[in-house]
């Protein structure tokens, strides 16, 4: 290991020695130089599995590529202003909200009771991912909101039938990041319905009736929706990482049978394991009383209501709920004033690690835009253009950037208008050339380990970032190949 690590950071050195001496040092003119940061920051984390640290010396080559010496200084501007622009701080503002809603839900001991009640209502394990699936059909209409309710409330659930956390992280993913952008008031809709307006695609007022069309052409999130699906009912099996990580868990089981002893009481007849944790749970608390179900989905709720009301502004709903759910919970007695507002903070600091993760991921998008990366990228899907063949080839480069370093909305910024221009100018299909870059984005969205949905869902679910990055990718790399085959056919078809 001591060996493996001296050869990777003798590598990045390699590389910023190569980058200062052979990158151009006019700005703009960085061609495939742009590639390299993406690729470090990628290769990095695979081999040592530290995602932070991956970003940061991604986002510092890239600087360095351009600013050279001075790349500390400009890293740290960097940092700061990316901090504390309007969007990205919201983001920062709902992450930090989100995990004083979970720590709240969690010390109260609701989110046990709610894992007690969901447990009797799945009477298996395979009943349980079905439910934390259809679950995301009602809360998707915005993405952080479904990833951070449904795996808060599903993965207590799921544990008591010994499901891996990353199984969990997986499915509330899986209807997170897709359905957001499928149905016409999901937040991601509402945002691509305004740059259509915006670039000329769709008259003023006409947003989301041109977004609508676009659906049935969103191939991507329908495949990943349909494999999920699969492999929740069981007709798509467990492959990969994710199999590995059942193999865990039933080698953790036979080694905890091994050390049980004869004291120990024996499973009633006809007890499955869901209610045997449940009982266990239940004596655990015994003396403490336990505040009713109702005072579970009343946060929720809240979070919802508010969420709609202020136009999916999630940051306001998770603050008003904290807010809301404060008054309720201390006036019923579940908590004290002093000890809620403790557990808030509690939750914020849960997610300080979150929030400096996604601020280095900031930066790091920012940085390889700089140095010109997109721009490299379409100008090469420019010249080797064939109209039939544009929007899987559109499919294909956006996808392969996207997984390396996901620019989330800021790609359908850059890259839309100069896609409505090209689709026009070679007489390719302008609805499935849209269709596809859309597609490409969430395939980022959805598999890139720099991802901030992808961030928040191994969150909330309790696993590690780089464990759901591995066990979800088989899936989706099989939505992929799905998706480029649709946009292969239409491309020549239609």
């Amino acid at each position: 290991m001591k060996n493996k690590n001296t050869y990777i950071y003798a590598g990045i050195l390699a590389t910023f020695v190569a980058v200062a001496f052979g990158a151009p040092t006019n700005p703009g003119t960085y061609g495939a130089w742009s590639l390299i940061p993406p690729v470090v920051m990628f290769a990095f984390i695979l081999l040592t599995q530290k995602v932070l640290e991956g970003f940061v010396w991604g986002g510092l080559l890239a600087v360095f590529m351009k600013y050279k010496w001075s790349f500390l200084l400009t890293y740290n501007e960097k940092l700061l202003k990316q901090v504390t622009t309007e969007g990205n701080l919201w983001l920062i503002l709902v992450l930090l909200t989100i995990g004083s809603i979970v720590a709240i839900l969690d010390k109260s001991g609701l989110s046990r009771q709610f894992g007690l009640w969901a447990g009797s209502k799945a009477k298996s394990g395979n009943m349980a991912l079905v439910i934390n699936y259809l679950m995301g059909f009602f809360l998707s209409f915005d993405l952080y909101l479904s990833s951070s309710t449904v795996g808060t409330c599903m993965t207590p659930v799921n544990d008591k039938y010994k499901t891996p956390r990353e199984k969990t992280a997986y499915v509330t993913l899986s209807t997170a990041i897709t359905l957001t952008h499928l149905y016409p008031i999901g937040t991601g809709a509402i945002f691509i319905a305004g740059l259509l307006v915006t670039n000329g695609y769709a008259a003023e007022g006409e947003g989301i009736q041109a977004f609508t069309g676009l659906v049935p052409l969103l191939f991507f999130p329908l495949a990943f929706l349909l494999v999920t699906l699969l492999n929740v009912v069981g007709v798509l099996p467990d492959i990969g990482s994710m199999k590995q990580a059942y193999a865990k868990r039933d080698d953790a089981e036979l080694k905890a049978a091994s050390h049980t002893t004869e004291h120990e009481p024996e499973q009633a007849e006809g007890q499955t394991a869901a209610e045997q944790a449940s009982d266990r749970s239940q004596g655990d608390s015994a003396g403490k009383p336990s505040p009713h179900l109702i005072y579970f989905f009343l946060p929720i709720v809240i979070f919802i209501v508010s969420t709609i009301y202020f136009k999916s502004n999630t940051q306001l709903g998770a603050f008003i709920t904290i807010l809301a759910t404060g008054v309720i919970y201390v006036a019923r007695g579940i908590f004290t004033a002093e000890t809620y507002i403790a557990t808030v903070l509690d939750g914020m600091k849960n997610m300080l690690e979150l929030a400096v993760i996604m601020a280095t991921a900031f930066v790091l998008a920012d940085s390889i835009t700089d140095i010109g990366f997109t721009n490299y990228v379409v100008g090469i899907v420019s010249v080797f253009v064939i109209p039939k063949w544009l929007p899987f080839i559109i499919f294909l480069v956006f996808s392969a950037t996207e997984f390396l370093v996901t620019l989330n909305w800021s790609l359908y910024i850059m890259a839309i208008p100069v896609l409505l221009q090209l689709s026009a100018s070679v007489g390719a299909n302008t609805p499935l050339t849209l269709a596809a870059l859309l597609s490409a984005g969430i395939w980022g969205a959805s598999t890139c380990i720099t991802s901030d949905i992808g961030l928040l869902t191994a969150y909330s679910t309790k696993t590690t970032v780089y464990r759901h990055f591995k066990t979800k990718l088989p899936y989706s790399l099989m939505a992929f190949v799905l998706s480029a085959i649709a946009y292969l056919i239409g491309g020549l078809f239609f």
